[in-house]
């Protein structure tokens, strides 16, 4: 039995697994900017229902991440 070929680091099958979870943490007040260049690029928004401090996003392939704002920010000195 031979395995199916990795293509551009994508299994060509349906059954493609995401192998990795990505968390981008940035500042609140850019938070909104980087959304809109996920979108930009491509991407879905998948879930905002934590925002402001998690928004989960997917790239074209259904692959998800995780917008994290930075909390240590927003806290009083």
């Amino acid at each position: 039995m031979r395995a199916e070929p990795v293509v551009r680091g994508r299994r060509p099958s349906s059954e493609a697994t995401q192998r990795f979870h990505l968390e981008v943490y940035v500042a609140p007040e850019v938070r909104e900017g980087r959304i809109a260049a996920a979108v930009a690029a491509g991407g879905t928004v998948v879930d905002e229902s934590k925002a402001p401090w998690l928004t989960l996003v997917a790239d074209p392939d259904g692959n998800t991440g995780v917008l994290c704002t930075d909390a240590s920010v927003t806290e009083p000195a």
